[in-house]
């Protein structure tokens, strides 16, 4: 017995005016049908017309009959009309006419079929490695465990804008869950933006320590906070270094930008501070171990990647042939069915609980079957399925290219000032120059943190230098206190009793964060503080290099000729 979502499908695409094969062309690309079930179905009696009743004219050209590549076959309307009974008969000459005219829009049609083949097939537009439902998943995880030499991008950005008519939070019960989280959505400002990205290059071919080298970047507005960084780094035989092209003033770490344009070796004792923002801890062991799983690791996605695909995980809602970046891709938009997890799970979970791979094992530990078989994963995933787009990118031999991520984020209707914003986030991951040599060289004149500090400063004025990042710092600092005071506001519904102490009432709230940002040793040595609030206000002022800095409940942040005084809960 023949699937009715086939003879549906095939009615559907019939009312279209499309061919047989191109009615076939279709039926691969969106459902797993063999081609004796699509022939069958063609055939059939229960879509096609009833004996006596006029169908529609069936287009014949070479444009319909060719193979098709990945992209929707676009449907071609005919231009002919029915043939009626003509009150006058047609002399011969009439129909030999017609006859030539048929003739000639058919050999036009044919050459520009034949013309635009070669034309996208010399561009190179035909993008190769054509996947359906039930393969693309094991079709990519086979390409990605032959590639030894690559560059990956990643990306990321965050921008508020005007919400979407209809956009909806996400529900109660998970902002519930996750409280915290959605709190500090609650204080995000109606205007922002952040972009971030990564750029890498490895080779891992032959060699227990890949030679890589990236470059980590981004920007951001805060509303009144600005930021910009971007740093390069190498490693090299197993040596890696860093150089730091731009960078913010960060609290608690000092002044790096100090340090631009310099290249600084690190992993060893004397590198400082904070070894780098951790570079250093990814030893050359966790990078052995990563080769040594290597393997096991592929094996485990290739095994998820074929029951993904054996349960249709993946639906192609389109699919299409584009250029991005010079690159001729193909283009397929992707949604998950949700009924097919909770299968998946179960088998990976069978073959995988008990591996001695501690990070394939922990993803079946807990009970995440409970969860994905409950009320309320349904309901999650039906909210994110309605605010995410997901899409894949193919280049012309089947290798994955673009990997792109898109959602909407409503903020919950606690976030009263943002009840008319959204977060819209866009992710991407850019693979390229595959299997290609990467060319990697050791930095000249590399040095260690300490001695670069040192040639740095060097010449110039080490106190100029050591004021300016000390401002920085403290207004820094001030800025994050300004969030911790609206978190103590919007858990106490004020700003607590009246105080000109930086060590009571709600300047000692540890929730809040709020001690952390009026704790002196977090400051740099001799900056003072003037703390001062009451329930409805509160203002505090630090001592700068040449002057003061003051923030307040009003949304000032700017410099003072004087401190606060006592009572003073707004900046001048």
């Amino acid at each position: 017995m023949l699937d009715n979502n086939l003879l549906d499908q095939v009615r559907s695409l019939r009312a279209q005016g499309l061919s047989s094969e191109a009615v076939r062309a279709n039926l691969h690309v969106v459902g797993n049908w063999t081609d004796d079930e699509i022939t069958q179905a063609l055939i059939s009696p229960d879509v096609n017309p009833v004996q006596g009743t006029p169908s529609a004219p069936t287009p014949t050209s070479p444009a319909q009959t060719a193979p098709t590549s990945i992209q929707q076959v676009e449907r071609v309307v005919p231009t002919q009309q029915p043939v009626t009974e003509s009150a006058s008969p047609v002399s011969p000459s009439a129909r030999s006419n017609h006859v030539y005219m048929k003739v000639a829009v058919l050999s036009l049609v044919a050459l520009l079929v034949l013309g635009g083949a070669y034309y996208v097939w010399g561009k190179g537009l035909v993008a190769g490695g054509a996947y359906r439902e039930d393969n693309i998943l094991s079709g990519l995880i086979a390409k990605y465990a032959d590639i030894h030499s690559s560059t990956y991008t990643s990306s990321i950005s965050i921008k508020m804008v005007e919400r979407d008519r209809g956009a909806e939070p996400l529900p109660p019960e998970e902002v519930a869950e996750d409280n915290y989280s959605f709190d500090m959505i609650s204080f995000l400002p109606r205007e922002l933006e952040l972009n971030g990205f990564l750029s890498m290059s490895a080779d891992w071919q032959g060699k227990d320590l890949a030679d890589w080298k990236f470059n980590v970047g981004g920007d951001g507005d805060l509303g009144d906070l600005t930021y910009k960084i971007n740093i390069d780094g190498i490693q090299k035989d197993g040596e890696m270094y860093i150089k730091i092209n731009n960078f913010p003033i960060i609290p608690f770490l000092g002044d790096l930008s100090v340090l631009k344009g310099q290249w600084i070796k690190i992993g060893d004792s004397s590198s400082s501070p904070q070894d780098l923002f951790g570079f250093s801890n990814y030893s050359s062991s966790e990078q052995k171990t990563y080769k040594e799983t290597h393997d096991e690791v592929v094996a485990f996605l290739t095994r998820a990647a074929a029951l993904s695909d054996e349960n249709h995980l993946l639906k192609i809602s389109g699919s299409k042939n584009v250029e991005v970046d010079g690159r001729s891709l193909a283009r397929y938009d992707v949604t998950l069915r949700k009924d097919s997890l909770l299968p998946i799970y179960e088998e990976l979970k069978k073959d995988y609980e008990s591996s001695a791979n501690l990070y394939i094992a922990s993803y079946f530990k807990g009970d995440t079957s409970e969860y994905l078989a409950s009320q309320r994963f349904s309901d999650v995933f039906n909210y994110w399925d309605k605010n995410a787009e997901l899409a894949l990118y193919v280049d012309q031999d089947g290798n994955p290219a673009i990997v792109e991520y898109k959602m909407r984020i409503v903020p919950p209707d606690s976030a009263t000032q943002l009840s008319d914003r959204q977060a819209d986030v866009i992710f991407r991951l850019i693979i390229s120059d595959i299997n290609k040599k990467v060319d990697i060289e050791t930095p000249k004149d590399a040095k260690s943190f300490e001695d670069a500090m040192n040639s740095t400063l060097v010449g110039t004025s080490l106190s100029s230098a050591r004021s300016k990042g000390n401002d920085a710092k403290t207004k820094a600092n001030l800025s994050g206190l300004r969030t911790a005071a609206e978190i103590y506001y919007d858990n106490n519904n004020n700003y607590g009793f009246a105080t000109d102490s930086c060590s009571s009432e709600m300047f000692a709230d540890t929730t809040s964060g709020m001690s952390t940002y009026v704790d002196v040793a977090h400051y740099s040595e001799g900056t003072k503080l003037s703390c001062h609030s009451k329930g409805t206000g509160y203002a505090v002022s630090a001592s700068l290099t040449d002057g003061y800095w003051c923030v307040d409940s009003l949304g000032k942040s700017k410099a003072e000729t004087s401190p606060l005084v006592a009572g003073q809960t707004s900046c001048q």
